[in-house]
């Protein structure tokens, strides 16, 4: 009988530890987890911070800001040089100054076997992204002057187009002259941002100020990776270094929104707990909350709508 009550007592004595150490879990690991986010946002904003050098890299080369590219049916041309000649978008053009070696290779990789829309760059990519390795090319248009690829890099990272939405076009038939001129370049009179189709903003032409305009930002993008055309997500479901589409841009008209299962093209966001980090056109990294005052949020992505905020 004293044994089975010694055993008794062992075994209630047992599970009041497992309690406790149970209980004292439930406390540590959200702890260790905000800790572990916390390493990831700032290193993800050491992405951003590398990523709008770049970008200011380039406009010290140029006087412009990179631009956003022709359109999603074209991939980016390391002969074409800047400014409304290059087909490819505002991530492309920055390469010269992240990785030079992905520019100036990309000339000879176009096939579907070696295509350089494939290589990964780290800094493009959020340590709490969902996945950082190429994933399959789901664009159901061909590309106009390049094969399209088995799989593709993506970036996590998105330009700001503005706060008024458009949407996303494949861009003009060819490269040549008159097709350039003859095509109807909407974003370019409607846009309010500085990174949207056929885009070349200058310094001067953000008439808020630099310090008061977003550059580029982290992405809203669902959790669930696509496999196959008819799942794809259209913020994030082609490649990183094509011309201006939702995969590389986005719009200040609606609210930012941390990652989940479905999401929105057109949103910035991420999966951090705290917020989500953007880059302003001086190189300024900043924290928002997702609960960011959408009329304040709107204004930021606006480059000439005379709305000015005073950060501490």
């Amino acid at each position: 009988m004293s044994k089975i009550h010694n055993l008794g007592s062992t075994i209630i004595e047992f599970l009041i530890v497992v309690g406790i150490v149970s209980v004292l879990m439930s406390f540590l690991l959200p702890a260790v987890q905000k800790a572990r986010d916390s390493a990831r946002r700032v290193s993800c904003q050491n992405n951003l911070r590398q990523i709008v050098v770049a970008s200011l890299d380039h406009e010290a080369s140029y006087r412009r800001l990179p631009g956003g590219g022709w359109g999603f049916a074209w991939a980016g041309n390391s002969d074409a040089g800047g400014g409304w000649k290059q087909p490819g978008g505002w991530l492309f053009q920055i390469l010269p100054y992240l990785e030079p070696t992905i520019f100036e290779t990309s000339r000879s990789r176009r096939t579907v076997e070696n295509n350089f829309l494939e290589d990964s760059i780290g800094v493009l990519k959020c340590p709490s992204g969902i996945d950082p390795n190429p994933r399959p090319y789901l664009g159901i248009i061909p590309l106009r002057n390049i094969e399209m690829p088995i799989v593709a890099f993506r970036s996590d990272y998105a330009g700001c187009g503005g706060d008024l939405q458009l949407g996303s076009f494949p861009g003009p038939r060819s490269g040549r002259p008159e097709d350039l001129s003859g095509y109807r370049w909407v974003h370019r009179r409607q846009a309010t941002g500085v990174v949207f189709q056929g885009s070349w903003i200058s310094i001067a032409e953000i008439l808020d100020g630099a310090s008061n305009t977003y550059f580029a930002g982290e992405k809203s993008r669902p959790t669930i990776i696509a496999t196959v055309s008819e799942n794809r997500f259209s913020g994030d479901d082609q490649a990183a270094f094509i011309g201006d589409d939702h995969d590389i841009r986005r719009w200040t008209s609606l609210q930012p929104r941390v990652n989940r299962r479905e999401s929105n093209s057109e949103t910035f966001g991420s999966s951090h707990f705290e917020g989500w980090n953007v880059a302003f056109c001086d190189g300024s990294i900043r924290l928002f909350p997702y609960g960011l005052d959408i009329v304040v949020h709107r204004s930021l992505g606006n480059r000439r709508d005379g709305f000015t905020v005073e950060f501490p």
